[in-house]
Parts: C-alpha cells; structure tokens; sequence
C-alpha cells in the first residue's frame, strides 16, 4: 500500500504489518503515481520558500528507496499538483501539472529529464491528468466546469478540444477507461457519463447516468471489466458491469464513523478476488470488499492536530485535534483511539502515566484512563480555548493556560482520577505554552507575544 503523509511517502506491508518511508522530498508531497511496473513511484511536491525547496518530481524505486531521477527544478511554480506516467510505452514518459496561475500542463521523458513540451490550460480547479491508455500524445485534463483532451504533436505543440467547458457547472472529479479506450467520467452531482469516438474521431457522449447521491469521488476499472465507483457524500461503494450496459452488480455502504470515500485500488492488482483499499475523507483507510465488511487499516486524524504528548515512563505518546479524536500510540502502532464531544488543543500526561489529560476550544479539560481511553471527568474550566496544560512534577496539581490569558490550577489526587479548583493567576495575553520547574515551585508561561511570565 502507497500513500503520502506530508513530506513523507510511506509504503505499508499489509501482511508483515511494517512501513517503510521514502524522505527525499524537501516540502509536502502533492501527488504520486505508481509506475506500470510497479517498481517505481512519481511523486511531485510543492515549493519552499529557497532554492533548495522548489517544486519538482521524483522518480523513486519501491525496492530499494533510492531516488532514481529529479527533473523540474525551475519550471513548476507553486508545485505540481498531478502526475501520471504513460501506459503504452510503458511509463517511458511523465505528465505533471503545475499548480500555478497559468496551470501548466507538461510532458517529460523522464529518464533524460528532457522537457518533450508544455502548454498553458489556463483551466481554475483542475483536479487530474492521465495519459490516455492506447496512445502516449494524447493527455487528458479534467475538473470543475471542463474535461480537455490534449494532443501532442511532434514538434511539442498541443492541440485541444474541450469535451466540457465554461460555463458547464459540470466538476469532473475521476475518470477511467474501458478496454476500448472509451473514457469513463465521474462528476460532482453523482453522475458516471461514457464517451465515444465517432468515425471522424469526435467524441460524443454515449451514456450517463445517475449513479450516486451527490459527488462521486472514485473510479476503478477492474481487469474483467467491472467498474468500481465511490460516493463521498453517500458512503457507498457500487460495482457495475460494463460488458452489460453497465448494470448494477452490487453495492456496500462504508460506516458513518469512517467517513465518505476518497479514493478505490485493488488489494492485489490482477486478482479477481474483490478486495480493495478504501481511503476516507476522516483520513481512515479501510480494507474489505463489497460482500464482506470493512476493517480499518490505517487511522489517522483528519482535521488539524494540536495535541501531542509523550508517555512519561513507556514509549508511547498520545494524539489529539480537532477532528475530536483522541489516541494513544506505541511507536507505529495505534493502541486506542476515542472520539469525544469536544475539539482537542492541548495533551498532558499525569508524571505516573495513569491519565491523560486534554484541553479542548471550548475551555473543558477531559481526562481520560491512559490505559484504554475510557472517560475519567469532564471539567468546565473557562469558556475560552485551553491552549496548554501541565502536570507539576509530583502529579498532584495540574495547570491550564487558556486563550483569555488566565492560568488555572486544580489540586489532583494522587491516582490523578480527582479534580478540584484551587487558584487563578489571571493575566492579559493568550497563552501557548507552559512549563514547571524541576521542583514544582515555579511555572513559566509562554504568551502569543512571545513574552515570558514566571509565577511563584
């Protein structure tokens, strides 16, 4: 399994259950494509703010992690926000499209590093490329309100012909192909259309139809011919035959606490066996097939992350943002994950690592049992973020440093299970962070202003 965590792109082991990490990139990575051979990756990233951190490709192997080819260095603007390798000669060449105001759409034999042309889409939202399947000059752009086909000519020039354009509210979310080389879209309203080429090689649409509530966001062509489709809004995940007209086979619902579909692939490309990877849009993904149910994989947090913390004694540390989520890990492996009512902005745990404690945005402090995130008390400190918290040194008070600028202390017991008021230190300033003297005897806080403030 292949996926991307900000400048890192990481490759699962499903049955080892083990990760290795690609770190080459210098900033985020944007996109990545696997190549036909399935020994090398693609993956293009945004740019920095210096010149070691412009937005280029990497051409990378799956085997060894080692960076075979860097190209783009000074051509993409703000980063490159798709790639795709050709299929019929065998991923020899590279589309990529820049993300900047002109959106760049541009080809490259990668091996050379030679730029073999580019033109300007001038295309807002553009949110994919392919090559088609059976002809290496002909380049597919799509998004919201156009669907443009490119064809490359000798001399490097391209030829257009918008499918969709402005101003079609159509937005073109995925596409894939029949055996054919018919083109295979899906939209923002739901909808899978089907386009063929007629005898003077005009596309024309050859079927539509409604195939989800809302947006879909996944497509996946399977080698015998059925084609998967994913819902974002619905949750579902529907097979159809395209030898039949494209009949419904069957359908699965994703539970509600994973989330809508973000994207499809086959477990084991090449095998009709039906299992498949799902990503979700909480950030999950997910494992199982459309006649058995869906296990989580992989978690993660799908909104912004505030909250971190390391166990005091054990190597494990805990998790927590906005999404509401609340987890506890040890080293690469998820021990337990919680969803509370509440946004999490601030993590501590108690010196004997019996609890964990967390500020949320809304001013509550929640702690929970470190050892199976079971719920220990829910407390309403203030009505204003608790940016940070700290236990003293000898577990037996806790102080929370709040957006108003305030500083609360309770008392706590000493199997950190009980919570009682005891102070203010009021100040003027939102508070970041907080820290106690090896002693107990001092607190020292860090203000948005960047100030310093010690209290006795």
């Amino acid at each position: 399994m292949l996926y991307f965590v900000g400048a890192v792109a990481v490759l699962y082991d499903r049955d080892e259950d083990m990760q290795r990490h690609y770190i080459g990139h210098t900033e985020d990575i944007q996109c990545m494509e696997l190549h036909p051979s399935r020994e090398m990756v693609a993956s293009g990233q945004r740019a920095g703010r210096n010149r070691k951190t412009q937005a280029h490709i990497r051409i990378w192997s799956t085997e060894t992690l080692l960076t075979l080819y860097i190209f783009g260095m000074g051509e993409f603007d703000i980063g490159v926000s798709a790639v795709a390798f050709s299929q019929l000669n065998g991923g020899s060449y590279v589309l990529a499209v820049d993300a900047g105001r002109e959106r760049i759409l541009s080809v490259w034999q990668w091996q050379w590093g030679h730029l073999l042309g580019k033109v300007a889409t001038l295309q807002d939202d553009l949110t994919g490329a392919a090559f088609h399947p059976l002809d290496d000059n002909l380049l597919i752009t799509h998004g919201k309100g156009h669907l443009t086909f490119w064809t490359r000519r000798k001399d490097g020039f391209f030829e257009r012909t918008d499918i969709i354009k402005p101003p079609s509210r159509t937005n073109v979310t995925t596409l894939q192909f029949e055996q054919d080389g018919d083109v295979v879209t899906a939209d923002g309203d739901g909808f899978i259309t089907i386009y063929s080429v007629d005898s003077d090689g005009a596309y024309f649409v050859r079927m539509e139809f409604e195939a989800h509530t809302k947006g879909i966001s996944a497509l996946v062509m399977l080698p015998e011919g059925t084609l998967l489709s994913g819902g974002e809004k619905d949750r579902k995940i529907i097979a159809w035959d395209t030898l039949q007209n494209y009949k419904k086979i069957t359908e699965t619902k994703l539970p509600e606490s994973a989330g809508g579909v973000r994207s499809i692939y086959p477990q084991r490309p090449g095998r009709n066996d039906g299992n498949i990877y799902v990503g979700t849009t909480r950030n999950n993904i997910m494992e199982g097939s459309l006649q058995r149910r869906f296990n989580q994989v992989v978690f993660g947090h799908s909104r912004h992350l505030w909250g971190l913390a390391v166990h005091p004694d054990d190597d494990m540390f805990a998790t927590g943002g906005h999404d509401k989520n609340i987890a506890m890990w040890r080293r690469n492996k998820l021990l337990w994950s919680v969803q509370g009512s509440y946004e999490a902005v601030s993590l501590c745990f108690h010196p004997f690592g019996v609890v964990l404690a967390a500020g949320s945005t809304e001013g509550h402090l929640v702690v929970l049992n470190a050892e199976n995130g079971a719920p220990v008390v829910t407390i309403r400190v203030c009505g204003s973020p608790l940016n940070c918290l700290g236990y003293n040194p000898a577990g037996d008070m806790i102080a929370i440093g709040s957006q108003n600028g305030s500083v609360y202390l309770f008392r706590v017991s000493r199997d950190g299970f009980s919570y009682k008021k005891w102070n203010k230190i009021r100040g003027s300033q939102p508070l970041t962070q907080l820290d106690w003297s090896t002693d107990g005897s001092y607190l020292q806080t860090v203000t948005a202003d960047y100030d310093l403030v010690f209290c006795k």
